[in-house]
Formats: structure tokens, sequence, C-alpha cells
């Protein structure tokens, strides 16, 4: 039986009807429980701060905390910020500062964080950290993750804006905070953006960094010495399109080269050379100070004693380094020490000052040369014993 001309319409009214009320009740949904606080509105439900956040939409997490207040100061970084540098501590001194630190974060995605955070906020302050290698690095790690469909990208659009608002994906992740809340799980980031745990790997750390040396990806680690690598034009465009759109905003800049353990890019090979480890890197950070004279250069990785502590090969199951979660992750009590050296607060270790350098083009040859003699003292004498062992272990005579 064929349906009538006003009973079709009366159908179609219904199911545009239905359609339009899901989508209301989706919207009104996600934008109550907000996961990724980028939908701040005035009816969201304050009692999920504390459990709102997705490693998976971390970008978007992280864009969504700059969304949700007024924030004066940025740390940006890879996972090395996200995990030790506190936005909470009481030498700060004030409530408008913001880690916006995410995993694996090279500078493809740094500096676009970093300009996210002068062009849509009050910015006073910017801390930009660099992992040693990215700059000679061609790996980009946008596509890896939730980048581009964040408020990070500069492709962002309307479809991402509706996604947040309407989004199936969105909804999951709101039952997901529904339920963490539930349960009084606390979201692995907390709402400033600070890791609230260093991620545990789920085996010893020395069989972790047993298997991070053995399985080596330019993800995780890249050659010391690099001395053939060129460097990554693209990222270093990007790079200075950050500091020029700083420096037009009037925003302080304090870039600092990442801490490494030493063990992380020793190589054998390089014994006996002159090979400075990133002596490439270094040198066209200094270059930059030149036409940003403002900009502040901070360099944590060298052979001080707390980033040559050695491996737990005695006790390889429950033994660990001291200040390290891994080979290129230093403890928030490492990072608070860097903090309060770049910022001209009290150390909290004094005995650490030796960690971080401020570099310039008068005091550049000096440190580079302390450096390669660190790099070989390391090698042949106090970091001797654990260099054995990774060479054995990547020649396969440990398993």
């Amino acid at each position: 039986m064929k349906m009538s001309h006003q009973s079709a319409r009366r159908y179609a009214r219904l199911v545009v009807g239905l359609a339009v009320l899901c989508l209301v009740v989706v919207g009104l949904a996600n934008t109550r429980v907000n996961p990724w606080r980028v939908t701040p509105v005035s009816w969201q439900d304050p009692k999920y701060d504390d459990y709102r956040g997705e490693v998976k939409s971390l970008r978007t997490t992280k864009a969504g905390i700059l969304r949700s207040g007024e924030w004066k100061v940025a740390l940006v970084g890879s996972s090395r910020v996200a995990n030790a540098f506190d936005p909470e501590l009481a030498t700060w001194g004030r409530k408008d500062v913001a880690n916006l630190g995410c995993n694996a974060a090279f500078l493809n995605e740094t500096t676009a964080i970093g300009k996210y955070f002068v062009e849509h906020e009050p910015a006073e302050l910017l801390l930009l950290g660099i992992d040693p290698g990215d700059m000679t690095s061609k790996v980009d790690t946008r596509p890896l993750f939730d980048f581009e469909s964040s408020p990070f990208s500069p492709n962002a659009g309307l479809d991402n804006e509706l996604r947040y608002v309407f989004g199936i994906s969105t909804l999951e992740d709101s039952l997901e905070t529904v339920m963490r809340a539930h349960r009084k799980q606390l979201s692995e980031y907390g709402p400033r953006g600070m890791r609230r745990e260093p991620k545990e790997h789920g085996k010893s750390q020395l069989k972790f960094i047993q298997e991070t040396i053995t399985v080596k990806t330019e993800l995780e680690t890249t050659d010391a010495g690099g001395p053939d690598r060129p460097l990554n034009e693209g990222k270093l465009k990007k790079l200075r399109g950050l500091l020029d759109e700083c420096r037009v905003r009037k925003c302080r800049v304090i870039l600092f080269f990442h801490s490494n353990h030493a063990l992380m890019h020793a190589e054998a090979k390089y014994i006996g050379t002159g090979v400075v480890p990133f002596e490439k890197e270094r040198r066209e950070l200094v270059k930059l100070l030149e036409a940003y004279p403002e900009v502040t250069l901070w360099d944590f990785c060298n052979y001080h004693p707390l980033n040559c502590e050695a491996l737990p090969l005695e006790n390889p199951k429950e033994g660990k380094i001291e200040h390290w979660n891994d080979l290129g992750h230093f403890h928030a009590e490492v990072g608070t020490q860097m903090l309060a050296m770049m910022l001209g607060w009290p150390q909290p270790h004094a005995e650490w000052s030796g960690i971080g350098r401020r570099l310039d083009a008068a005091g550049l040859e000096a440190y580079l040369k302390e450096v390669g003699d660190g790099y070989q003292r390391y090698m042949t004498v106090d970091g001797k014993r654990d260099l054995e062992w990774k060479e054995r272990l990547k020649a396969g005579v440990v398993k």
C-alpha cells in the first residue's frame, strides 16, 4: 500500500526531528562532560575536571586546557616536559601556568603548539624544550597522534569544532570520563597538563631500556654523533616562525636543550674521535640568538654525574636508575631543578647546578670542548661498564 503524500511528510518530519533530538542530546552530553576540555561552556559539570583528558586525544586535550582558562606561561615540549615540569609548583607564585608537553612531540608539533598559545592567550613566557636529535631528524610525529584533529593544527576547521560537540568519538570519551569519575580514577594528566605519575612500562626498568636499545627507532633515539646528518630546514623554519610570532606579541622565550641519560647516545665507535654529541644542533641554536637576542638558551644535555647514573646491572629485575624513568625521561625532581636554574629560583639541589648551562656565542667553543671531553670520559671511564653492556646487547651477546 502506497504511503500518502501527507503521511510521507509526517514521517520525514519525524525522522528529522528524531535526528535533531539525538544531536541535541549528544551535544548536551558532550559539552556537559567536556572530556577534552575543548568546549568550555557555562553548563559543563565541574565534578569531571579531575577525570578529563584522554591519552589518545592528548593534543586535543592540551588545546582544551588553553581554551578552559587564561594562561600567561606555557611549558611546551615532548613527554620530558609533560612528565617533569610541574605548573603547580608553589615557586611559580601564580596559577596561570600550563603544561602543554605531549608524548613524542617534535618540533613540527611543538612550534605549532607554542604558536597557538601566543596567538590565543595573553602570553608572557614560553619555555620550549628541544629533544636532542630532533633538529636533524626527518621524523614528523604529527600523523602518529591526534595533532591534525586538534585545534593546534593550522588546518583545523569547522568540521573539528562540530566533532567536539556532536561527534561519536567525543561521546565515547564522555562516557569513559563519566566511568572514571564513578570509579574515582583520576585521568593520567592533571587539569594544568602535567602527567600525574610517570608511566609504568609494565616491566623492569632495565628490561625496558634493553628493548629500547635493541628495537631502536628514530622516534625513540638518535645517533649522538650525527656528523653527516644535515639540519632539518623545515623544522628550523617553523622554529623561526614561532620566535617571530613571540617577538611581535612580546612574549619572552626560553629555549632549552633537553637532558638525556648519557648512555642513550653513547656509541663505542666514537671513542677516541673528536665527535661532540649534537654539535651541529647546538651551533644552530646559538646562531639563532644572533637573530633573536631577546631569546634565552639553556643546555642540559651534558655529562654531569646526574646524567651518567649507573644502570642497575647487578639487580636487573628490581634495581632502578635513581633519577630516571628510562634513558630519555628524568624525574620531576630533576625537572624542578631545571626550572629553577632557567627562571632564577632558589635551587632545590645546588649540587646539581652543573647539569645546565646558559649558552651564548662567547662561551660556545669552551662548552663544546667540555661536552666532547665529558663524552669521552663517560665512554672510557664513568660509563665504561654500561657502554660495554650496551655494545654486547647490540651485538646479540646479552639476552
